[in-house]
């Protein structure tokens, strides 16, 4: 497996702008490219990989945690307008390789262990943030739904043209990630 840098220089190409910044909205074709290789390396670890309703990519040591403890790390693949290379991506991808070497040198862990890639938590593309774990905490407001892009045109029904329309891959990666978070 390739080393952690490595892997982030690969990312950085993902979005690079003429400012090298890297830019990654959510839903846009980096924002996108970006998610299917973060699935691609969970899948190269042996990781089962699942997409729920917002697009948060989890990476996970188990097929079906149902009801299962589990412990779950991870950070955003959005980043703001010419962020740095490692906005939100250092903490996604060291959640994943942490959790895949892991998996590969002592093999499936008591405890269930997840790598989580938010969709969004910046903000950069629609007015709110944080959307991605807002949802997987089952705060996420109704009204998030019709918001328009910060340029007037795409709504947040735009996830719809990416997952239901197969643009990640194997649709069975498409369901919720077999658990439900219950908050206290």
């Amino acid at each position: 497996m390739k080393n952690i840098v490595s892997i982030l220089n690969e990312f950085k190409k993902i979005g690079l702008t003429s400012f090298d910044g890297v830019t990654r909205c959510v839903y846009d074709e980096n924002w996108l490219a970006a998610q299917k290789k973060y699935m691609q390396i969970a899948s190269d670890y042996g990781l089962y990989t699942f997409v729920d309703d917002i697009g948060n990519v989890y990476a996970t040591t188990e097929k079906n945690l149902g009801q299962k403890a589990f412990i779950l790390s991870g950070s955003h693949m959005d980043t703001v307008i010419n962020g740095g290379p490692l906005d939100g991506v250092y903490g996604t991808l060291a959640s994943l390789i942490s959790i895949g070497t892991l998996m590969k040198k002592f093999g499936h862990p008591k405890i269930p262990l997840v790598a989580v890639s938010f969709s969004e938590e910046e903000g950069s593309r629609f007015n709110t943030a944080f959307t991605g774990s807002r949802y997987l905490m089952n705060k996420l407001e109704d009204t998030v739904y019709g918001l328009r892009d910060h340029e007037g045109g795409a709504d947040v029904k735009i996830m719809d043209r990416f997952f239901r329309h197969r643009e990640l891959p194997d649709s069975e990666n498409f369901s919720k990630p077999g658990f439900q978070l219950k908050t206290a």
